[in-house]
């Protein structure tokens, strides 16, 4: 059994969420870290069974990771019961999704020890898309492909928010909203493996964003909000117009109230956001997406029939395009 007795320099918490095989891979991807002084901590919430069955069989053999049973928590209180059990100086958050190379703990804790940065980054893959979505000189939406100082998370920060479904988005964002010194490190990725998303398509989670991206812009400052609108963009036309595109709208005219209804929450915040994109740096899939917009026509019904070109019912078969 592979264990440390001295106190961790890295936590990572995992909130179990996805089926076995993509749990393994993410149990395997920490167990062969670079950095063997490390706390991984598993906190299973009793939505996918056969994932604990993985969490036993490595902590029976790895001391590393701990278990903690909390049935039916949701992301945010999972995340919150796991800080509670951290003792690393810098911290993690992975989902059972997610597969680090084998030296993000290392080289992310490395970056924030040679700096004064509060949050290192890295690139970030989601196998759904076919591409990256997140490139390292891009700070991305996600809590997956970051380490955080811990005395940061407890100075500056609430705890994750609890019943809503993108708690790990709004943890983000808050924390990027405190202005934090960041530090990139390109040699390392998280890729994110979602096949079994697939199986069973929905929007039901779809419209959640936008109380989460009201919030954030609530909380910012006035003379910061235009900063806002990056992120806006990723949300509405990464996140979630791929969405609405592609799960489970069969008629057109749902799709195009769904489009709609995302680009005037956007216009509602933002109201000269359609002559700002030109001048920001945004990812290649934002110009994927955002280009598509006049192809739709969205004046005309029939204008939409080409989304099935675009593959309406399988996001990977629309990024492939």
């Amino acid at each position: 059994m592979r264990n440390t007795a001295l106190q961790p320099e890295v936590s990572i918490i995992v909130h179990l969420q996805a089926i076995g095989g993509e749990v393994e891979a993410c149990f395997q991807a920490l167990s062969e870290q670079s950095l063997a002084n490390c706390q991984f901590i598993i906190i299973h919430d009793g939505k996918s069974g056969d994932a604990l069955y993985f969490a036993n069989d490595f902590a029976a053999h790895d001391a590393r990771f701990e278990i903690y049973l909390q049935m039916g928590i949701g992301c945010g209180a999972a995340y919150n019961y796991g800080l509670d059990c951290v003792k690393a100086p810098v911290v993690g958050f992975l989902s059972g999704f997610d597969v680090v190379a084998s030296n993000f703990c290392e080289a992310m804790a490395r970056a924030l020890q040679t700096t004064s940065a509060e949050i290192a980054y890295c690139d970030f893959h989601n196998t759904l898309w076919q591409k990256p979505l997140t490139q390292y000189q891009e700070v991305g939406s996600n809590i997956s492909n970051k380490l955080y100082r811990t005395t940061f998370i407890q100075s500056k920060l609430a705890a994750f928010r609890e019943q809503i479904w993108y708690a790990d988005v709004l943890f983000n964002y808050q924390a990027l909203l405190q202005n934090p010194q960041l530090v990139a490190v390109p040699e390392v990725s998280v890729k994110q493996h979602q096949h079994n998303l697939l199986k069973e398509p929905t929007t039901d989670h779809c419209y959640d964003i936008f109380p989460v991206l009201t919030t954030i812009v609530e909380q910012a400052p006035l003379e910061t909000r235009q900063e806002l609108l990056p992120l806006f963009l990723e949300a509405i036309f990464i996140e979630t117009l791929p969405k609405f595109w592609s799960y489970g709208a069969k008629d057109l005219g749902t799709i195009k109230r769904q489009t709609e209804y995302c680009l005037n929450f956007l216009t509602q915040h933002f109201p000269q956001w359609r002559e700002v994109v030109s001048t920001l740096t945004l990812g290649t899939q934002f110009h994927d997406v955002y280009g598509r917009l006049p192809q739709l026509k969205m004046q005309q019904i029939d204008g939409w029939r080409g989304l099935s070109v675009l593959g309406m019912f399988k996001i990977r078969h629309f990024w492939q395009k």
